[in-house]
Order: structure tokens, then C-alpha cells, then sequence
């Protein structure tokens, strides 16, 4: 029996391939000959610059999908931007940029509004940096602060609940460029 595969199933099996790419190779480095698969569905981020793999031209679009399919985390915290303790998921940012064979020292962030901020690669080590992408549950939309957003776990992280941490919680996120 043939089946037709339709969008959504385009971006999962987008997901999957790029997951199963990086388990079969080990690590990100190891696979970093092999191009990223096309995003099925629609761009929510672009990361340029210094990586590995890419799939469109010198820079990796991706999708939802092929951001779920890295494996996501839950992460419970107040920010100085929402009322209360939230509940955020998304991809760690470690294992993007591994997805990637990101290399440099310096990601600069780059909301749709083009306001940037400078993060080290070395807060991608802390646990529960995220790019968020559903905050309680829901998808957030470009509205209410998504459909990306860099979560740093504040609560009872007094090291991280700084002013300069909260200036990197960018929302809206769109590209990344390593140096």
C-alpha cells in the first residue's frame, strides 16, 4: 500500500532523520560531512556561522520538527518577563549546537525584531538553557513571545538570576550566528 506522506509527517520523518543521523554517527563531529535534511514544515530558525552541518547553503534552517527531534527538556521557572513560575520546553541548546558541530566562543542571538545579545557557548553547559518552544503547554506564538525563546533556570540559581542573564532571555528568536 502507498501512502501519501503529507506535511506534518514530512517534518517528523525530517526530525527523525536528522536524530537518527547523529545516534548512528555517535556524536555530532563525527557526522559533520553529512548535510542537515531540508525542514518540511515552516523555518522558525536559521543558525549560521561557524558549524558543521548545514542544508541551506553556509547556514542550517530548521523547523519545529527537526528541533523536537533533537530531544526536548522541561524547565520550571519565573522569569523578570511573566507573572509566577512558568513551565517551558524546548531543545537544549548544548545539543543544537552539537547537532550542529557548532565551533567558536561567542552566539550572537537575533530576535525577529532584530534586537541581538551576545551569549558564550560555554552558557550552553549550564543545565536547562533551553530554546523554548511551548511555554504551560501551548506553542507560543510570535504574539506572546515565540515561537522561540532562550530560557536560562533562574530559580534557585542566584548565579544565573542576574541582570545580565536576564538580557539574554531573548524571545522571538530567529537566527544564531556562531563566531
Amino acid at each position: 500500500m502507498i501512502e501519501k506522506i503529507t506535511a506534518p509527517r514530512r517534518c517528523l520523518l525530517a526530525a527523525f532523520a536528522l536524530a537518527a543521523s547523529l545516534a548512528a554517527n555517535g556524536s555530532a563531529a563525527a557526522g559533520a560531512a553529512e548535510a542537515l535534511p531540508d525542514p518540511a514544515g515552516a523555518v522558525i530558525l536559521t543558525v549560521a556561522g561557524a558549524i558543521e552541518r548545514t542544508n541551506a547553503g553556509a547556514a542550517a534552517d530548521l523547523d519545529r520538527a527537526m528541533l523536537e527531534g533533537l530531544g526536548t527538556e522541561t524547565v520550571r521557572t519565573s522569569t523578570p518577563y511573566t507573572t509566577g513560575v512558568q513551565e517551558f520546553r524546548g531543545v537544549p541548546l548544548k545539543r543544537l549546537l552539537d547537532a550542529l558541530g557548532a565551533r567558536g566562543r561567542l552566539a550572537t542571538m537575533i530576535a525577529l525584531n532584530d534586537y541581538r545579545v551576545a551569549v558564550p557557548l560555554g552558557d550552553a553547559e549550564t543545565p536547562g538553557v533551553i530554546l523554548a518552544f511551548e511555554r504551560n503547554g501551548e506553542p507560543m506564538p510570535v504574539r506572546d513571545k515565540g515561537p522561540l525563546w532562550l530560557i536560562y533556570p533562574l530559580d534557585g540559581r542566584p548565579e544565573l538570576d542576574t541582570r545580565e542573564t536576564h538580557a539574554k532571555l531573548i524571545w522571538q528568536l530567529r537566527r544564531i550566528e556562531i563566531r
